[in-house]
């Protein structure tokens, strides 16, 4: 694992690589219920995401960690940018599976206590 250039310790590789894979693993989970409502997908089959599907979803995941760093951030602040690049579809006019899904994806986010969560945030955008 290189991030920009360089290798960050053992220690913390291990964690990455156990981080990377436990969103994943709630990517795929919350897939068909929570994702495919504004991806679109819903007029595909039911199952789990390909891996074009699963970039998608840390696209969006990506998103979020880079808009939390702003001052007086509000929920609907992450789910307008997201709608304006284009990255979700709107399901109904409250907007009410966005919202869902950036909640969901702060709750997965916040694990930990705010010094370490800002340097995994800064590790997963470098991958």
């Amino acid at each position: 694992m290189t991030l920009l250039g360089g290798t960050p310790p053992v220690e913390f590789q291990a964690f990455l690589t156990w981080y990377l894979d436990f969103l994943e693993f709630k990517m795929v989970g919350a897939w068909n219920n929570l994702f495919c409502q504004v991806l679109g997908c819903v007029d595909k089959p039911m199952g789990a995401p390909s891996s074009d599907d699963l970039s998608v979803g840390f696209g969006i995941l990506e998103v979020v960690i880079q808009e939390q760093g702003r001052q007086s951030l509000a929920l609907i602040d992450i789910v307008d940018k997201l709608y304006n690049l284009g990255l979700l579809r709107t399901t109904d006019h409250m907007r009410s599976h966005a919202n869902q899904l950036v909640f969901t994806l702060f709750g997965w986010l916040s694990m930990f206590k705010y010094s370490d969560w800002k340097r995994v945030a800064l590790c997963i955008l470098q991958l």
